[in-house]
């Protein structure tokens, strides 16, 4: 049976062991080495820091908050044309512009997930160029968000109308 040598990094790197640039496993290497999937030379104190862990986490609570509210909004939209509509008449014109309608907010959904996927690369980028070491969720994800949230809040409240209207 092998014996497993212990990690050369610190403890406090081990949850933060990929690159942000492509996610590689860079757990075991050397803190002066590149990342050998993307050949960058990530800045390892930079990902221990709170300035890198806490904007992370308030993009991918945006993003989810938004995209938590688009995701109503399509559903409410959904609802609602098959609430009025003649199931025969779906292939018709006012079926491919009611789908469209309900794709959109869904794309907005799926567009902030895509961000939250890719947070940490962002994140790491933009703290590199940062000349204070602090960055924030960028204005357009917040404002994607916002608006998803606040139309979505109106949404349910129509859904919860239209539920119990049906009784």
């Amino acid at each position: 049976m092998s014996e497993r040598t212990p990690s050369r990094l610190p403890a406090a790197f081990v949850r933060v062991s990929k690159c942000p640039i492509c996610r590689y496993s860079l757990k075991d290497l050397a803190d002066d080495a590149p990342c050998p999937e993307c050949g960058e030379l990530i800045d390892r104190a930079l990902l221990r820091s709170p300035n890198y862990i806490g904007p992370i986490s308030e993009t991918r609570f945006w993003c989810m908050l938004g995209s938590f509210g688009w995701i109503t909004i399509a559903l409410t939209l959904l609802f609602s044309y098959l609430r009025v509509s003649n199931p025969v008449n779906v292939l018709s014109f006012e079926g491919l512009s009611a789908a469209i309608l309900i794709a959109t907010p869904v794309l907005f959904a799926v567009s902030l997930q895509i961000w939250a996927r890719k947070a940490r690369r962002r994140v790491y980028e933009a703290l590199k160029k940062s000349k204070t070491g602090r960055v924030q969720v960028q204005l357009r994800v917040m404002i994607l968000a916002s608006i998803g949230m606040l139309v979505g809040v109106v949404c349910i409240g129509v859904l919860i109308r239209a539920i119990g209207s049906m009784n």
